[in-house]
């Protein structure tokens, strides 16, 4: 991929000057927005601010910030003085679907109780969906708690047709990690003999064949839909159930490793005992597909499978930034399991620079114990021992500066700042082509032991900063 930026002459880094002077003065507005550490974390919606997301509403900004930080009385503040729970923000999103991606249980309920509207459609770009949607997709990550919350205190219908009619809410819980979602959605009345009316045109059982998840087809077909329905078009290429079994068996079945390896070959032996046929040649290149000798006997049982485990969380970040694909520690206050929830963040970017700044969630811009920043800027021209020199030279007034470790392409460097809050920290300064990388930590008024245990913390963490190839930047003329 490449990317095309103007040719920006940097010459004296100013940059890196404003970085390190804005940085420690702590000034500027508040923001929320925690990262989880998930799959989330790479979402459109997830790096959005809440300016970002409700540029003209400045009540639906303070609305979503106090619900990510599950400020309930500030909720109950703002809605009394006219702040929408349902407003629409970027994607056609609502408040509490913006929570969704910065989760807060709290908040978000408290949302729901003060009239937030789990029913309300979302016109998306190419699609209609709703919050009850998006909680059913979402639950392998975040869990059932909030589709159960929509269900049970927003009234959530759980049979949810859009106007476009293309997918109900429960076509968001048939795949294999969300059988907990398409549970709760069963037990609440949602109809799974069904197809849509809309431009896709699939049945339930076709679209969760289609996902993989073969358990729950034999569920449905157990329980008497329809298995024989058809698009009449040829709009799709897989027109129908049979469409489905059919590609899988020309492709060879569903490997032996897979979970869903019998259960494919019992759906596959239920629709020939109904007298479905299908075509055992193989596609070009692949093997016959042969179906077990002895096929099992337990019944599906969707509703008892385990929730899928919720990923671990790493144990550094990536990002991919200019040049550089960038690896970096968790911040120091959130490295564990049970603190990596104790983070909000926001993403900024200006000509040839982006800067990503996180916060523990109870903190402010102007009112903080701790910060973690990085920050790459595409500056051709610039050497890393100019970039160094800007950094000693801007601290050089108030603050001793210790260099940890010097190679070619990185230095790290501690620094104390003489003021009365105790600030110090710790800096990687990197180049990688054309590329400068920043990564810093900086704690203040924190007490003795806390500051020997985020300045050790710091210090490995930094040592373990990793820089690989990332886009192509091409200047432009």
């Amino acid at each position: 991929m490449t990317v095309r930026h103007p040719q920006w002459h940097l010459p004296q880094i100013p940059w890196l000057l404003i970085f390190l002077a804005v940085s420690l003065a702590g000034c500027g507005a508040q923001y929320g927005g925690m990262f989880d550490f998930s799959p989330l974390r790479t979402d459109r919606i997830y790096r959005m601010t809440p300016s970002e997301m409700y540029p003209d509403n400045p009540q639906a900004r303070a609305l979503v910030t106090a619900a990510i930080d599950g400020d309930v009385k500030k909720i109950d503040r703002l809605i009394d003085a006219g702040a929408d729970p349902n407003a629409v923000g970027a994607g056609g999103m609502t408040v509490p679907g913006w929570v969704l991606y910065h989760q807060n249980k709290a908040g978000f309920r408290r949302l729901l109780e003060r009239g937030a509207d789990p029913n309300k459609i979302w016109n998306e770009k190419y699609s209609q969906h709703s919050l009850m949607h998006r909680a059913a997709e979402l639950s392998p990550t975040i869990g059932t708690d909030y589709l159960r919350m929509c269900l049970e205190i927003g009234k959530g219908n759980p049979n949810l047709d859009p106007p476009d009619h293309n997918y109900r809410v429960i076509d968001m819980a048939v795949q294999p990690d969300r059988e907990e979602a398409f549970a709760l959605l069963y037990k609440a009345g949602a109809v799974i003999d069904y197809y849509s009316t809309g431009y896709c045109g699939y049945s339930l059982i076709q679209h969760t064949a289609g996902s993989g998840n073969f358990q729950l087809t034999l569920f449905m077909l157990e329980h008497g839909v329809n298995y024989i329905h058809s698009i009449s078009d040829e709009r799709h290429g897989l027109n129908s159930l049979h469409d489905v079994m059919q590609m899988d068996i020309r492709l060879g079945g569903d490997p032996t490793t897979s979970s869903q390896y019998m259960w494919f070959w019992r759906c596959v032996g239920w629709l020939e005992h109904h007298g479905m046929v299908f075509d055992y040649t193989p596609a070009k290149g692949r093997k016959r597909a042969v179906p077990p000798t002895v096929l099992e006997t337990t019944p599906p049982d969707p509703f008892h499978t385990p929730p899928a485990p919720v990923p671990a969380p790493p144990k550094n970040l990536s990002w991919l930034m200019q040049e550089v694909d960038l690896t970096s520690p968790l911040p120091v206050w959130a490295d564990t399991p049970e603190t990596s929830g104790d983070v909000k963040s926001r993403q900024r970017q200006k000509k040839g620079t982006i800067i990503i700044d996180y916060l523990p969630k109870n903190q402010t811009e102007t009112n903080w114990t701790a910060m973690y920043s990085i920050m790459s800027t595409y500056t051709p021209g610039t050497t890393l021992e100019a970039s160094e020199n800007m950094v000693r030279k801007t601290l050089a007034g108030n603050a001793n500066v210790a260099t940890e470790e010097s190679a070619p392409d990185h230095r790290i460097l501690r620094f104390t700042v003489g003021d009365a809050a105790g600030t110090e920290g710790v800096l990687y300064l990197g180049r990688y082509k054309d590329t400068i990388v920043t990564v810093r930590e900086v704690w203040r008024n924190v007490d003795a032991t806390t500051a020997t245990t985020y300045r050790a913390k710091a210090l490995a963490g930094m040592r373990q900063v990793v820089m690989n190839k990332g886009l192509t930047v091409v200047p432009l003329d």
